[in-house]
């Protein structure tokens, strides 16, 4: 089509084109000069504030806490499963962080490794850790190794058998992916070393003061780091 048009033919397409660009770019600016002049400032004393008053329950059955209370969101809800790990002598603390990393990377009885994850996220958005929570024991803290958890109600069922087969049902049987996740641990710990030695010092001087600054470094700090070298070993 091009090569049967004139030049005079071809300059009056050009123009006419750039002139219908431009005609819509001002209609565009035009509409949107509109749009931002009726839009009006809100001072934040104009926001509406709403506060909610929860009725908190706590009760205990067959030695379990719990601690519960009816939230305005229908159908999902989070939880967490806490298993006191006061028993658990200083000398095994380690053993305990490196049991609590494995949970949910290992397989299980009826998930394989690549399995356990993705039906984790699903369905539950597990993940576990250790935590010390203030108590009136001979420590002034408890620790627990617990297992988090959110999810739908109507898929309950299949939350708590993914929290049984993570907490219950692992197989450490495989030791080459165990040492690849000790390795990986280790990995992560020396980056953190590397990048924020202070950080670890710290928890070293605090932890010579502190009852619960000394668990939480026994697991957690550079004698942990050695630890799992050793174990990579």
């Amino acid at each position: 089509l091009k090569d049967s048009m004139s030049a005079e033919e071809i300059q009056a397409l050009v123009d006419k084109t750039a002139q219908y660009k431009n005609n819509t770019q001002q209609t565009n600016d035009e509409i949107d000069n509109e749009f931002i002049e009726e839009l009006s400032v809100v001072d934040i004393n104009e926001l509406p504030e709403t506060v909610r008053d929860y009725n908190i329950q706590d009760t205990t059955v067959h030695g379990v806490r719990y601690v519960t209370s009816i939230a305005d969101i229908e159908d999902i809800g989070k939880g967490r499963i806490m298993l006191d790990a006061s028993g658990i002598p200083e000398d095994e603390l380690m053993w305990l962080s490196l049991y609590q990393k494995l949970l949910g990377n290992m397989p299980t009885e009826k998930y394989t490794a690549e399995e356990l994850p993705a039906a984790a996220q699903r369905y539950a958005d597990c993940s576990t850790d250790i935590v010390t929570i203030s108590s009136d024991g001979i420590n002034g803290f408890t620790p627990y190794v617990i297992l988090k958890y959110e999810g739908f109600g109507d898929e309950s069922d299949m939350i708590f058998d993914i929290a049984e087969q993570i907490l219950f049902k692992t197989d450490f049987s495989d030791t080459g992916r165990l040492k690849g996740i000790v390795d990986w641990y280790i990995g992560s710990m020396r980056t953190g070393i590397e990048q924020s030695g202070q950080s670890y010092l710290l928890m070293e001087a605090t932890a010579s003061g502190e009852t619960e600054q000394a668990y939480y470094n026994s697991y957690q700090g550079l004698d942990f780091y050695d630890f799992l070298r050793g174990v990579s070993v």
